[in-house]
């Protein structure tokens, strides 16, 4: 009988601890997470790595190979063929994209394939704290009209462009590079707490 009463006092001052400790964390770790995730996604597509699904490289930008190919075969030729060659290697260029703006971004590259051209869109990932029930939940996304846009021709594979998003839909999740940001931010703030607690 003693053995169950200890137990249950124990029991309630754990449960009671816990809600105080959950109280005060929320909106904490909340924000400490929102700012990892925004700052990994950002990282992760500078570097043109999908931070939605599985991960893995952005898609090649559509053209590139053919003018890859082109440039090969003009190579090898010779004289005139190989003047001709050059000729409809500088048209294909002209009007596939990303050598298509160099001249207005001569920083963009082949490589790596990000969404990054003037980094508007990605200054506006950004995330927010919403209080729904007394539960703090995180939002991540874009909160600017235009980037917001960008985002979903990014998402839709506007232009016959493959898929490029940053934000999961719902069907989806963030990659597992992203789920282990957040593992460890919640770990290391409960762990802060616990021994404050203590």
């Amino acid at each position: 009988m003693a053995r169950r009463r200890i137990t249950a006092s124990i029991t309630k001052g754990l449960q009671k601890e816990l809600r105080r400790v959950e109280e005060a964390l929320d909106s904490r770790i909340g924000r400490a997470i929102g700012g990892a995730v925004v700052k990994e996604v950002r990282n992760l597509t500078s570097k043109g790595i999908n931070p939605v699904g599985r991960g893995g490289r952005f898609p090649a930008y559509k053209g590139v190979a053919g003018i890859n190919q082109v440039k090969k075969i003009t190579r090898s030729l010779t004289g005139s063929r190989r003047k001709r060659g050059r000729d409809i290697l500088a048209k294909k260029r002209k009007n596939t994209y990303p050598f298509s703006i160099n001249k207005k971004f001569p920083n963009k590259k082949v490589r790596p394939v990000n969404i990054r051209l003037t980094g508007h869109q990605l200054r506006n990932y950004k995330f927010k704290i919403i209080n729904v029930k007394n539960k703090f939940r995180i939002r991540l996304g874009y909160f600017n009209k235009f980037a917001a846009l960008k985002e979903q021709g990014h998402a839709d594979g506007v232009n016959g462009q493959p898929v490029r998003q940053t934000v999961p839909n719902k069907t989806q999740q963030f990659s597992s590079k992203i789920t282990q940001i957040i593992i460890r931010v919640l770990l290391r703030n409960l762990e802060k707490n616990l021994k404050k607690a203590s």
